[in-house]
């Protein structure tokens, strides 16, 4: 292992797993869909009771993304999260003010079926 890493690249070597950020697709959009390959560190640690408790708890996911990579125009609530080939529609977005991560608040969505 290279000793030269940066903390933020070792947290994300030892606890991130691949995903793809893309703009979710609208139908009025003509270019075309951006995707960007990142590496985001799912959160698996309920913080609250209510959490544990909400009906929607099996849907609804955190994950930590490092932003520096990505564009700053980025709107978070336009894209979606793909992790392990499961859709996740971003419905918050809050930065931490350090290092360049972002806390993502998703909620799974249904595959889309073949029409």
């Amino acid at each position: 292992m290279p000793i030269d890493l940066a903390p933020h690249d070792l947290v994300l070597q030892d606890w991130g797993c691949p995903a793809v950020l893309r703009k979710a697709t609208d139908l009025l959009d003509p270019h075309p869909v951006s995707e960007y390959e990142v590496t985001v560190i799912p959160q698996t640690v309920r913080l609250t009771p209510s959490d544990t408790i909400a009906a929607v708890q099996g849907e609804s996911r955190t994950f930590l993304i490092q932003a520096v990579a990505l564009p700053e125009s980025l709107r978070w609530l336009d894209c979606e999260l793909l992790v392990e080939s499961l859709a996740h529609r971003i419905i918050t977005a809050e930065d931490s003010g350090t290092g360049g991560w972002v806390l993502l608040e998703t909620h799974a969505t249904p595959p889309r079926s073949a029409a």
